[in-house]
């Protein structure tokens, strides 16, 4: 089934690319990869297309880089579904690109989505490594394994707005504590989305989010 990313929300591209793919490492329990092994993900691709073109008669692909869903997996855009039927062909090929790496080309139905949650918290610190010690430190009891600061909306105010992707097992717990955690010696109360479908923002803002440097692991 071909899913069209403007079904969520997401704006078509400037040159009109609608077929909404999604590349995941079906290694990683959440199809994550690696931010900063996407630069050789795209050097293997780059380096087996021709190939995939021989093996594929007829006309190039047309597929544009969409983003990161959730900061965790590639959104690729794909003017129909022959780009997109390539652009499988192409993922399919480049093996093992970086240790334990399975990569997978999926609908974008069927990307692996996480909870998450919006948080007003003071505008320092404002980096997202000491925003999620503060979270996790000040809250032992909580399961927050695999949580990441994945957007920092800073304002002209002394507060700035915080996007965090969370786990599946801290929602019961957090329930039975009305959404609130520890913040340092504060506390705060997290908006807490169980999918992205049910978010008013959708697939674009998951699209949208982008941790601070490809660097980053």
């Amino acid at each position: 089934m071909i899913y069209l990313f403007y079904h969520f929300g997401l704006p078509k591209s400037p040159r009109g690319h609608s077929l909404g793919k999604g590349v995941i490492d079906q290694s990683d329990e959440g199809g994550r990869i690696p931010r900063n092994q996407w630069g050789l993900v795209r050097r293997a691709l780059a380096s087996v297309a021709l190939k995939v073109l021989d093996e594929n008669p007829g006309p190039p692909p047309d597929c544009t880089d969409a983003g990161w869903y959730q900061g965790i997996v590639k959104l690729i855009a794909c003017e129909d579904e022959i780009s997109a039927a390539l652009y499988k062909a192409n993922i399919n090929k480049v093996g093992e690109v970086y240790p334990g790496a399975k990569l997978a080309v999926c609908e974008a139905a069927d990307i692996p989505s996480r909870p998450r949650a919006r948080v007003w918290l003071p505008s320092e610190p404002s980096e997202s490594v000491a925003i999620l010690s503060l979270l996790t430190r000040f809250n032992p009891k909580l399961p927050t394994d695999g949580w990441k600061v994945v957007k920092v909306e800073k304002t002209d105010r002394v507060t700035m707005n915080v996007v965090i992707l969370l786990n599946q097992a801290c929602l019961e717990p957090f329930a039975a504590q009305q959404n609130r955690m520890n913040y340092g010696f504060d506390k705060v109360q997290l908006r807490i989305y169980d999918t992205d479908k049910l978010a008013a923002d959708n697939l674009a803002a998951c699209a949208s989010y982008e941790p601070p440097s490809d660097e980053e692991a």
